[in-house]
């Protein structure tokens, strides 16, 4: 018999194995399949799973496949994928990389597939789909978008699909029709089965941070044009050269809310003076009922604050000056002063009377701030408004807040009437809520109507449980109407 021969690794066979024996399938697999891009920013929990169904944290850096479903929740990401292409996904947002194949040449073979599950997306493509336009899509419960240009945006929800054309030209088809938006244009679809739709509607807004951003990366990506010289999220305000601007002059309204160890509250003031600073967040306010200075303060990070052509919001902790309520303060990393501000709607123009009813989905929210005991800490925010412009209009906010204290439907109050003041469309009004825990508590509200014809809403809260309090801001926009 022959004496068997001995087995040997060579040293790129033993790390092989000791890989394999190490790894686990999920560790193993995203070692060694190719990555379809990476995470540039991520802010908040980003959860992606993938199609093993093992769950990873996405941070700055982080790879992500084929196959990926992401989930933003509360926080928000921007990803550069491999053939230059950027999604910057908004909170809230299922996303998923359905087929993602792409080895650096435009031979079609290139593929990019994705779905837009619910929530917002904006983006920039990338050499797929230049050449080979069949070779990418978005597909959404209502219809698939496809690309004939460069930048867009994307808002799906329970009402239908938005999506603007920043720049191109954009396809969006369903089984009932097809319809091709150019630059500056949108559309909107109701259901799978109703054609889309011209809409002067605007998709949901990308913050100013990430549009810079992408208009980095563009210009980077364009040696020979100015692709997109002056790139910005739908809605975006640039003065005449591409410089950024801040909310149209004017005199403004301020609703905020503040929380400091154990003092919180909410206060509001219109014709106020306001100045802005180069991302458009407010650094400081003043009016009859004070003044506010947030120069030596830190504006919290995104998306706890942003901004449009109408509307803005924010949260600042650090030392905030001034006479107005809740300045002269020194706010610690879980307090803050959170703050919303437009110019309001006059009152003619909101068509009181009419019984009309408006719904609002949420642009963005500061975390809200709990105060107990002498200590505070921060929570999240997310709902809707639905409004009904009776002569007494009222305000139905279905909302959820999350505190260290308790967890607050404000669904649970039902519609409040909206009190005007003067001769603006700010108002007050307020209820009493039951939170999760079974712990009544009164809400104050404080908040104005923005824009033409009540276009946005912002509102500053302020819920009273008696051992705490929990205060925040948050601004709203207009949903499109069905067809």
């Amino acid at each position: 018999m022959d004496k068997p021969l001995p087995f040997y690794l060579s040293k790129r066979g033993l790390l092989s194995a000791l890989i394999a024996a190490i790894f686990t399938p999920h560790a193993y697999a995203a070692a060694t399949a190719a990555a379809a891009g990476k995470v540039d920013f991520a802010f908040g929990k980003v959860i992606a799973t993938g199609t093993d169904g093992a769950t990873r944290v996405l941070t700055k850096g982080a790879q992500v496949f084929s196959g990926d479903a992401i989930k933003t929740g509360s926080g928000r990401a921007q990803i550069r994928f491999i053939d230059g292409a950027y999604m910057a996904l908004q909170p809230n947002t299922e996303f998923k990389i359905d087929k993602y194949v792409f080895d650096g040449k435009q031979d079609g073979t290139e593929r990019s597939d994705f779905s837009l599950v619910k929530g917002s997306l904006r983006t920039i493509s990338g050499l797929i789909g230049h050449l080979n336009k069949q070779n990418y899509e978005v597909r959404t419960p209502t219809a698939t978008i496809g690309i004939r240009g460069t930048e867009y945006a994307a808002n799906q929800t329970d009402h239908g699909l938005l999506v603007t054309c920043g720049r191109g030209l954009v396809a969006v088809s369903n089984d009932s029709g097809h319809l091709l938006i150019g630059t500056g244009q949108s559309a909107f679809v109701h259901t799978l089965h109703s054609p889309p739709q011209m809409t002067d509607q605007r998709a949901a807004l990308v913050q100013q941070l990430e549009a810079r951003q992408v208009q980095q990366a563009v210009q980077q990506q364009s040696e020979q044009q100015p692709v997109m010289e002056n790139v910005a999220a739908a809605g975006e305000q640039r003065t005449a050269s591409g410089a950024s601007a801040a909310l149209p002059g004017g005199t403004y309204a301020v609703a905020w809310g503040y929380g400091h160890g154990s003092t919180a509250g909410i206060a509001m003031q219109s014709g106020a003076n306001a100045s802005f600073n180069s991302d458009g967040a407010v650094t400081a306010f003043s009016g009859t009922s004070g003044s506010a200075d947030f120069s030596s303060a830190q504006l919290a990070e995104s998306p706890e604050w942003g901004w449009d052509s109408v509307i803005g919001w924010g949260r600042w902790s650090g030392p905030v000056n001034g006479t107005a309520a809740g300045a002269g303060t020194n706010y610690g990393e879980g307090e803050g002063f959170a703050y919303v501000v437009g110019i309001p709607s006059t009152i003619a123009s909101l068509n009181l009377g009419s019984g009309a009813i408006v719904e609002y989905g949420m642009l963005g929210a500061t975390s809200p701030v709990t105060t107990s005991g002498g200590s505070s800490s921060l929570g999240t925010f997310e709902g809707t408004a639905e409004v009904q412009f009776n002569a007494i209009p009222t305000m139905a906010l279905n909302a959820t807040v999350e505190t260290s204290a308790a967890n607050y439907n404000l669904g649970n109050i039902g519609a409040m009437n909206l009190h005007f003041n003067g001769g603006s469309a700010t108002f007050t009004t307020g209820g009493t809520v039951t939170g999760a825990s079974s712990t009544s508590a009164t809400v104050n509200i404080n908040g104005f109507f923005a824009g033409s014809g009540g276009e946005r809403l912002g509102i500053a809260y302020e819920i009273n449980a008696g051992s705490s309090q929990t205060t925040g801001a948050a601004a709203f926009t207009k949903s499109p109407s069905p067809p």
